[in-house]
C-alpha cells in the first residue's frame, strides 16, 4: 500500500500524467479501486502457478485470447472466504482436466475494498472455446458440488 501510494503522489508531479487526466477525466464515469490477495491453493489446484509469473499458453493468433472475469460477493463472516476457497480446490482440478483449454490466470479475495468478494479471471484462446470449457465442465461431477457448496456462500 506504502507503494501504492508513492506510486500515485509521484504521477501526481508530472505534466504528461496531469495533462493525461485533463483529457481524459470527463470520460470517467465511475471508478472503484480494490486490493486483490491470490488464493496459492486455487491456482496450484488449477495446475498453475503465481500470477505474478502467468505467461499465456499458445493457441490462437496474438489479440485473440478471451478473458472471462467473474466476481462473488460472498455472505458477511470470517469463513465465507476460506470456505470458498476449500471447496474451489476440491472441485477446480475436475473442471480443467474436463477442458484443458482453460487457463485460470487469477483467484483472489479482496484485502481492500468490498468485503468478501472473491474475482477468478480465466483465459481462453477464443470465445468458442470459453463456451466449450463451460460447456465441459458442467459434466464434471467434482466441480458440480464445488459450485453448488459455493453458491451457498452468497
Amino acid at each position: 500500500l506504502e507503494e501504492r501510494d508513492a506510486v500515485r503522489a509521484r504521477n501526481g508531479q508530472h505534466d504528461e500524467w496531469k495533462a493525461f487526466l485533463g483529457d481524459t477525466l470527463h470520460m470517467l464515469d465511475s471508478q472503484r479501486s480494490s486490493v486483490l490477495v491470490e488464493s496459492a491453493a486455487c491456482k496450484a489446484a488449477a495446475g498453475g502457478g503465481a500470477a505474478a509469473a502467468f505467461a499465456p499458453r499458445g493457441g490462437g493468433a496474438p489479440g485473440e485470447a478471451v478473458y472471462e472475469m467473474r466476481t462473488y460477493q460472498l455472505r458477511l463472516g470470517y469463513d465465507a472466504v476460506p470456505d470458498f476457497y476449500r471447496h474451489m480446490v476440491a472441485g477446480l482440478p475436475s473442471k480443467v482436466a474436463a477442458d484443458s483449454n482453460g487457463e485460470l490466470v487469477f483467484m483472489g479475495h479482496t484485502d481492500v475494498g468490498s468485503l468478501n468478494q472473491v474475482t477468478e479471471l480465466w483465459r481462453y484462446p477464443s470465445t468458442a472455446a470459453s463456451l466449450r470449457a463451460r460447456e465441459a465442465a458442467r459434466k464434471a461431477a467434482e466441480w458440480r458440488t464445488a459450485i453448488g457448496r459455493v453458491a451457498g456462500l452468497a
